[in-house]
């Protein structure tokens, strides 16, 4: 029997786990909502991290007390975290503790919310770990869950990569809030100069092989609420690009883009 301990017991926390248990593992939760706290929390072979992240030191400190406490196999962090998360525990652990070795893995949660039990079975899992060892036990733990998943390497790989899936939507719709700008400004409508000839693209995209890849979304502009896209345009903000390819430390444009946008939308502007 495989023993599963859900850390945050919110809408991803509880999805997983239900997810799990309908698998036939040993489920049990804890949340900073003592009336939540359900099922064992002893000999833990897996201990999901499903709470927000909201601030560096208190992600790091609440994950580090539970690894202490529950003593799992292995750590898996579900939650969407900056780059670097993963690392900074698994190197914690390694300073703290000589005869206890466990394992850590980020693979974050994927999907529309408004089903997310059956989402989550329905998109790939990536798998980040250190030790690639973890990270296929991982993989396979999912995968027994009826969850498809893969090992694609470091865990710096899954973290940015959740980054990245969010603000490409993020950016996307900003696009279309210019979009429709343009259109008001030209006083036209953003169907008859951009949707329809979009769409029509589309068609012919689809019809000619080797071409799928050009097929580009068409969306209706409208405000980007503050569910995923938005708070992780702030996680992502930590990476230093200038700075990392050897420039001077400033601000990422892209993000500065959408944000900017979505607040002239949500002004009316």
């Amino acid at each position: 029997m495989v023993n599963v301990l859900i850390i945050g017991a919110g809408e991803i926390g509880t999805a997983i786990g239900e997810v799990m248990s309908a698998a036939g593992m040993t489920v049990g939760y804890r949340d900073i909502d003592a009336t939540k706290n359900l099922g064992p929390d002893k000999d833990i072979d897996f201990l999901h991290v499903c709470f927000g992240f909201t601030e560096k030191y208190s992600f790091l400190q609440t994950v580090g007390q539970c690894t202490s406490m529950y003593k799992p196999k292995i750590v898996v962090i579900d939650s969407t975290i900056p780059v670097g998360i993963t690392r900074k525990l698994h190197d914690w652990t390694v300073e703290k503790w000589t005869d206890y070795r466990p394992g850590f893995a980020h693979s974050p949660v994927r999907g529309r919310h408004y089903d997310l039990v059956k989402q989550i079975k329905m998109y790939k899992k990536y798998v980040g770990a250190i030790d690639e060892k973890v990270g296929r036990e991982v993989a396979a733990h999912f995968w027994r869950a009826g969850i498809p998943s893969t090992f694609v390497g470091k865990p710096e790989i899954t973290e940015l990569g959740k980054l990245l899936d969010t603000t490409y939507y993020g950016t996307v719709l900003a696009m279309h809030q210019e979009y429709e700008r343009l259109c008001k400004a030209a006083g036209v409508s953003i169907t008859e100069a951009h949707s329809i000839w979009n769409d029509d693209a589309n068609d012919q995209f689809r019809k000619i092989e080797g071409c799928d890849h050009l097929v580009k979304p068409t969306l209706t502009p409208g405000f980007i609420g503050e569910h995923c896209v938005m708070p992780n345009l702030e996680l992502l903000k930590e990476i230093n690009v200038a700075s990392a390819i050897g420039g001077t430390a400033g601000d990422i444009s892209l993000i500065d883009f959408i944000k900017s946008s979505n607040k002239r939308w949500k002004e009316g502007k």
